[in-house]
C-alpha cells in the first residue's frame, strides 16, 4: 500500500507542472490590465477624452455660442460708456466748470471740451457719444448676441469700428491741436477701445462656429 501511495504522489507531482505550463497567457494579461498595453492605451484615450470634456465645460457658453464673459463685458462697457457720455453731455449744456477734473499743463478738461474740436458738424462730441453707446447697449445685450441675423452682427462690428476711428481722431486732436487731454474723454476712449476688442473676438468666434470650426479666443 505504501508503495502504491508513493507512486500516486509521484504521479500527481508530475501532473502539476503540466497543468501550470498550459495556462493561457491571455488570461493572465486580462487578470492584470497593467501588463496589457492595449488596455493601457484604451485607458489613456478615455482619460484624454474626459479631460477634453471637462476643459470645454470650464468656460460657460451663452445660448448664442458666445462666452458669457464676452456678453457680460461688452454690455457692461457699453453701459459705462453711456454713463460717461451722459455726464459729459450734461456738463456741455450746463456748466463746463462743473467737470471734476484737475487742470495742469497736460490735463485740462474745460480746454478740451470747449475747443472747436469738441464739435463735429456742429454736434458736440459728447452727444455723438450718446448716439454711439445707445445702440451699442442694444447690440451687446443678451438679445443682440443671441440674434442669428447677420445684420445684427455686422452692425455691431461696424459700430465699434467707426467708434475706434473716431477715438483715433479725437486723441490726435487732443495731443496735436489742443495740447491737452480730458480725463473723462480718455475714459470714453479707453472703453471704446476695449469694446472694439471684445466685439471683434465675439465676431471671430461666431463666424468660425458657423463654418463648423470651433472659435478660439
Amino acid at each position: 500500500m505504501a508503495a502504491t501511495s508513493n507512486k500516486v504522489s509521484r504521479g500527481s507531482a508530475k501532473v502539476k507542472p503540466k497543468a501550470n505550463a498550459k495556462v493561457n497567457p491571455t488570461v493572465n494579461a486580462k487578470a492584470n490590465p497593467k501588463a496589457n498595453p492595449k488596455v493601457d492605451s484604451q485607458a489613456a484615450r478615455a482619460r484624454a477624452t474626459a479631460g477634453a470634456a471637462s476643459a470645454s465645460a470650464v468656460e460657460p457658453v451663452a445660448p448664442s455660442g458666445a462666452p458669457r464673459w464676452l456678453v457680460s463685458s461688452s454690455l457692461l462697457l457699453s453701459v459705462v460708456g453711456l454713463g460717461l457720455s451722459v455726464y459729459l453731455t450734461i456738463s456741455h449744456y450746463t456748466n463746463q466748470a462743473a467737470l471734476i477734473c484737475q487742470a495742469n499743463s497736460v490735463i485740462n478738461c474745460v480746454k478740451v471740451t470747449t475747443s472747436p474740436e469738441s464739435m463735429v458738424f456742429g454736434i458736440p462730441v459728447a452727444v455723438l457719444g450718446l448716439v454711439f453707446f445707445v445702440p451699442m447697449i442694444v447690440l451687446n445685450s443678451p438679445w443682440g448676441w443671441r440674434s442669428t441675423l447677420p445684420a445684427v452682427r455686422w452692425l455691431r462690428l461696424l459700430g465699434v469700428a467707426v467708434g475706434l476711428v473716431f477715438v483715433v481722431y479725437l486723441v490726435s486732436a487732443e495731443l496735436i491741436i489742443i495740447g491737452s487731454i480730458c480725463e473723462w474723454c480718455t475714459g470714453v476712449h479707453a472703453i471704446t477701445l476695449a469694446l472694439f476688442l471684445v466685439v471683434v473676438i465675439g465676431h471671430y468666434r461666431m463666424s468660425h462656429q458657423e463654418d463648423g470650426r470651433p472659435g478660439s479666443a
